[in-house]
């Protein structure tokens, strides 16, 4: 590694993080921990094994006490961060730092808050992480960040944030559910479904619920065997945890209808969407509709501010899973408003779409 490097400072995820000094190849002396235990490869080990990990480059223009608030409002968006600043870094110096991390401790997202030119970018291709390479203001990339000098670590986490379409706003409090509002098919039916090759988990929310009837005849004349939860004003956490505890068998496909609930919370969302694709397992098949709202009131644009993002986390986390598919049921929404009769559940008419679309999403997986 280069002499540049020497003076590394890391930080480790987690609310508080210290120093790490990077070493030189040969030396032997250990790096230092921060107080968490946690060592750069730590850090890195872990943001690369989740979605939305992130590493972040950058020099003087953040200080090293707000590295932990920078990791902290990106953390609460759902995206995990390693920060590596050095006062010497530019473009090129990034690369050579990058170049000696292993594939397993590479996130598929790289922040490069340093200065550069042209010919110091072109040396990053062939060597770009998994799905995004982002440039500050200053740093001759094409997508790019304004990020001058010596900004706060929470208006640095932010306009990462903005930048990749993720940032939260607060769009009112979420009512809560209530245990009688949950509607489920039969144990014998839930088996049914789970020993069919086309069986089908349907999670849903009250746009599920006040259907679950209808959904269940479109889903079996359509050829499946659903199986369906689905509960009012469920999010997704919600409803992963209502399958867990009652012990849901899961078919080979799930389709998450789900996300409606969650624009009033939605800084969880990444780990929530996570957590369940997870809880289905690598395996199985894995159908999410986007979202979308019209209802009117003072929130409104927050609400539909954050439908986007939960959309964009939506198909971030799937875009690497190859047994999945995001039904853009959002762009149906936006080209048929009047289908949503109250702004948020659904005439016969959308209904009926939503079913069909559901069908032919199923059936494309199969056919894989």
């Amino acid at each position: 590694m280069r002499r540049f490097a020497a003076t590394v400072a890391v930080l480790a995820m987690g609310l508080v993080a210290g120093l790490l000094s990077v070493m030189p190849a040969q030396a032997s002396t250990p790096p230092s921990l921060d107080m968490w235990g946690r060592s750069l490869d730590t850090c890195l080990r872990h943001a690369t094994q989740y979605p939305g990990g992130m590493l972040v480059y950058t020099d003087e223009r953040i200080y090293t006490s707000h590295m932990p608030r920078l990791q902290r409002w990106t953390w609460n968006n759902g995206r995990p961060a390693c920060v590596v600043r050095n006062t010497a870094f530019n473009v090129a110096r990034a690369l050579d730092h990058w170049k000696t991390l292993p594939q397993s401790r590479r996130p598929d997202t790289v922040i490069v808050a340093v200065p550069g030119t042209t010919s110091q970018v072109r040396l990053w291709y062939g060597n770009q992480p998994r799905k995004r390479l982002i440039g500050s203001h200053d740093s001759a990339f094409g997508s790019q960040i304004y990020w001058p000098g010596y900004i706060s670590g929470e208006s640095a986490g932010a306009r990462i944030m903005t930048k990749l379409g993720e940032q939260a706003i607060y769009a009112g409090a979420w009512g809560g559910t209530q245990d009688y509002w949950l509607k489920r098919s039969s144990v014998s039916q839930c088996n049914k479904a789970a020993a069919s090759p086309k069986g089908v988990l349907v999670l849903g929310d009250s746009i599920t619920s006040r259907d679950w009837s209808g959904m269940n005849t479109a889903l079996t004349n359509g050829g499946l065997v659903p199986c369906i939860l689905s509960q009012g004003s469920g999010r997704v956490k919600d409803l992963v945890r209502r399958a867990k505890e009652q012990k849901v068998p899961i078919p080979p496909t799930v389709i998450f209808a789900l996300g409606n609930n969650d624009i009033f919370s939605p800084p969880q969302i990444r780990q929530d969407i996570f957590a369940a694709q997870l809880w289905a397992g690598p395996e199985t098949n894995i159908v999410w509709p986007t979202i979308w709202r019209t209802k009117p009131g003072p929130l409104l644009s927050r609400q539909q501010h954050n439908a986007l993002m939960i959309n964009t986390v939506i198909r971030d986390i799937h875009a690497s899973r190859p047994n999945s598919y995001v039904m853009d049921w959002y762009k149906t929404l936006r080209n048929h408003p009047s289908w949503q009769y109250d702004g948020i559940h659904l005439t016969s008419l959308g209904l009926k779409t939503r079913y069909a679309t559901m069908i032919a999403s199923v059936e494309l997986l199969l056919r894989a």
